[in-house]
């Protein structure tokens, strides 16, 4: 399997807004590269320690390539 996958910065584990309006963000930028995703699967993966200030921590959204 392969994905897609993109990064954005955020608050610690990301409230479902900022998430949300990063996939879709996301979305919206695969389709206008005429990049074919199929499905509603994504994974969110979000990494640093807690000694990150919140805004600068580093998340990544995955979504499987058909």
């Amino acid at each position: 399997m392969q994905n897609i996958f993109r990064t954005y910065s955020g608050e610690g584990w990301n409230p479902d807004y900022v998430q949300a309006a990063a996939l879709k963000e996301f979305r919206s930028d695969l389709s206008a590269d005429d990049v074919e995703v199929t499905g509603e699967t994504f994974y969110v993966a979000g990494y640093d320690g807690p000694s990150v200030r919140h805004f600068d921590r580093h998340h990544e959204i995955w979504i499987a390539k058909p």
